[in-house]
């Protein structure tokens, strides 16, 4: 091995080829339109409370999986196609907190949509009320 030569152990970017990057580049524009749907249907949602608050909810869930989505792979997709160094450090800056949002809300949604399935459940069963009375 010739000495002169530098050798680079880690670099900043592993490569994209072109297809992944549209790819990914098109799902991020889906994102962004998940991203405005679901702010529009929180908007919705919070003035018709408390029938919807469940819905609201999970609206807003579903904006923080289009936004941490955006962050983690869109980004990335960014400034390694790009080799932007600037979003390099700011992507991993941001990647630990915004992957824990991305699996916590990943893991609250299923449950959110327990509940709002048992909500709805108890309310087509019982007495047509707003709200579960104890039974006497």
């Amino acid at each position: 091995m010739n000495f002169s030569q530098e050798l680079e152990e880690c670099g900043f970017f592993e490569g994209y080829t072109l297809q992944r990057f549209v790819i990914i580049t098109v799902f991020s524009m889906v994102s962004i339109f998940g991203i405005l749907a679901n702010m529009l249907l929180m908007a919705v949602f919070w003035r018709t409370l408390p029938s919807s608050v469940y819905l609201a909810c999970l609206s807003s869930m579903d904006m923080l999986i289009c936004l941490t989505y955006l962050l983690l792979f869109g980004v990335d997709a960014g400034f390694v196609y790009l080799r932007n160094k600037t979003l390099f450090f700011l992507y991993h800056r941001y990647i630990i907190p915004i992957f824990f949002i991305a699996k916590t809300v990943q893991f609250a949604i299923p449950f959110l949509l327990i509940l709002i399935t048992l909500e709805r459940y108890v309310w087509t069963t019982r007495e047509k009320t707003r709200f579960v009375s104890p039974q006497s």
